[in-house]
């Protein structure tokens, strides 16, 4: 099947479009994805980043008030005199202006001298506590997480114990209820108090339990998501955990935050055991997020629990579809123009490409005046022209010199027409052609056979030879060949300088 030019070049320019267009597609979702991944990846480290800053904060924000606490009368009077009744209710209005949920006195060797949540609980040993140890062996103040067994915050208060214990929901994904986690996980800190002349006379004790708390992530959310909503609900969550076990959080689940979840388990064992950060991919609470945790520490160095916020992986995915959606239709955008501008400079060949033909048919049919456009913006075109021009002029300057007379004859022309049928016709051999040609002569067939080439050459020729009287060398410049040659072909057909 044949098919136009401009239907061929654009035939030609559309597979390397095409393949250019799979291939962006291809490499540009890839990358938008990766990039997209990094950056909110990027974004979640300096998140937590965030978080762990505001964790801290709350840690230290329990510093000053110990400090300045430690320095009071009553606090003063119940180590010196061993008489601690008159300060257990100063202790206990302190506890409540520092919205501490453990404030305990103790003496130097750290035996409970009050305990301001119960005052009739005391005279119990805290020595082995590493907070407490340290302030005995000199140090000023101690503030670190620890986690505080049920006994331990029963003895502190009953209902602290109550207030620590959460119904554990199984491992992540299921439901029910498997056991109840009764340990709590505190902020605590200890303060040496000292007399006038500066000897440690006593230790102050303080905590503030995490369990059920949403102080601290509703701050972080606010902080870190600015409170934003998506789509009605919160955009990201923040979560403290006791080992793998949400003890506060802002997830929420049937209507209530979901204490009691346990994080998903490549978190866990990243996290908790492994004692690494996490950033990536999670289900929380049977949603996808994109998360990041990293581990709490006690004053050990031990793990004890996590620190963790994450957002919503349904408006990352709204955010990489509305992105490559734009990106798509930008490179269909471009496709489409590249077509089209592929369209136009197939139309623009063609156009220069119909004109040559033109003129190449005008001059066929025996115009010799007509001129191919030689201005077209492609060289080769343009060449093409200024050749054909040449031709023109060529064969014009020939039929002007084979013209007997002013005016240009169509025999003048040499076309495959009245010429051929004037060269083979019967009796009508130029002058100088021998008569007795061979049978092998190429006028020896009809006018039809296919040696009518070699006739209209001899007949060329012979008619050269005339019109230069026989000069073999202006013959030969004239007919465009060199002498040699023009011998042999006088030779071959049988002619005569004569």
């Amino acid at each position: 099947m044949k098919l136009h030019l401009k239907t061929c070049l654009i035939l030609e320019l559309l597979p390397p479009i095409v393949c250019a267009y799979v291939v962006s597609i291809f490499v540009g979702t890839d990358m938008i994805c990766r990039n997209l991944l990094l950056q909110a990846q990027s974004n979640m480290q300096l998140d937590i980043n965030s978080a762990r800053l505001i964790y801290q904060k709350a840690l230290d924000e329990m510093r000053g008030p110990l400090l300045l606490a430690a320095t009071d009368p009553a606090i003063q009077n119940a180590l010196r005199s061993g008489s601690p009744e008159p300060a257990e209710t100063r202790m206990e209005k302190l506890r409540k202006t520092m919205n501490l949920d453990v404030l305990n006195l103790l003496d130097i060797t750290g035996t409970v001298v009050v305990r301001s949540r119960t005052p009739s609980r005391r005279g119990d040993s805290l020595a082995t506590d590493p907070m407490i140890r340290a302030i005995i062996e000199g140090q000023e103040i101690v503030t670190s997480t620890d986690v505080a067994s049920s006994g331990e915050l029963r003895h502190e208060s009953d209902s602290l114990a109550q207030m620590a214990s959460i119904p554990i929901v199984g491992k992540a994904g299921s439901s029910g209820t498997d056991s109840v986690e009764e340990r709590g996980m505190l902020l605590k800190s200890s303060v040496a108090v000292k007399d006038n002349a500066g000897r440690l006379v006593g230790i102050l004790y303080g905590a503030r339990l995490l369990n059920r708390d949403g102080r601290i992530v509703d701050e972080i959310y606010q902080t870190v998501f600015k409170g934003e909503v998506y789509k009605g609900r919160q955009i990201g969550e923040a979560t403290i955990c006791l080992e793998d076990v949400r003890i506060a959080t802002l997830l929420t689940k049937d209507g209530l935050r979901a204490v009691g979840t346990r994080v998903s388990p490549d978190v866990r064992e990243q996290v908790i055991i492994r004692g690494q950060p996490w950033i990536g991919r999670a289900s929380v609470v049977g949603e996808w997020h994109l998360t990041a945790y990293e581990p709490i520490r006690n004053l050990s160095g031990d793990v004890v629990g996590a620190l963790g916020l994450g957002i919503l992986e349904s408006k990352l995915t709204d955010i990489r579809h509305e992105t490559l959606t734009v990106f798509l239709l930008i490179t269909l955008g471009g496709v489409l123009l590249s077509f089209v501008l592929a369209t136009l400079m197939a139309r623009s060949v063609t156009v220069s490409i119909r004109k040559l033909l033109r003129t190449v048919q005008a001059v066929a049919d025996g115009n010799l005046d007509c001129q191919a456009d030689t201005e077209s913006s492609v060289c080769e075109i343009a060449e093409l022209g200024r050749h054909i021009n040449r031709m023109t002029l060529s064969l014009k300057e020939r039929a002007l010199v084979m013209a007997e007379g002013p005016t240009i004859e169509a025999d003048n022309l040499l076309f495959y027409g009245p010429t051929i049928a004037r060269a083979c016709a019967p009796g009508n051999t130029p002058d100088g052609i021998a008569t007795t040609a061979p049978a092998s002569s190429p006028c020896a067939g009809g006018a039809n056979d296919v040696g009518q080439l070699a006739r209209m050459e001899m007949w060329e020729i012979s008619a050269a030879l005339k019109k230069f009287d026989g000069q073999m060398a202006r013959a030969a410049e004239y007919l465009g060949i060199n002498r040699k040659t023009l011998r042999e072909k006088m030779h071959r057909y049988g002619l005569n300088q004569d």
